[in-house]
């Protein structure tokens, strides 16, 4: 998800940037999935209903998005 260079974009970057105001964001994320494996192979914050791992990753976490995108793809082989 990307966001244009428009109010809207600079309220959800604060929005992000914020944590307080970042946990809210995630709770509506979650709305529609289960409880992540917390010990899991692959890091993760929730699963879907089809048992898919979902990673909410923003800007800041790209390091965490790399290391969930390798391990996908390790075994995706």
């Amino acid at each position: 998800m990307y966001y244009r260079d428009k109010l809207c974009g600079e309220a959800m970057l604060k929005l992000l940037c914020n944590p307080d105001r970042r946990g809210g964001f995630d709770c509506i994320q979650f709305q529609d999935l289960k409880a992540g494996e917390p010990h899991g192979i692959i890091e993760n914050d929730a699963v879907n209903e089809n048992g898919e791992l979902v990673l909410f990753g923003y800007l800041s976490d790209i390091p965490r998005i790399h290391r969930f995108c390798n391990v996908r793809q390790i075994f995706k082989a």
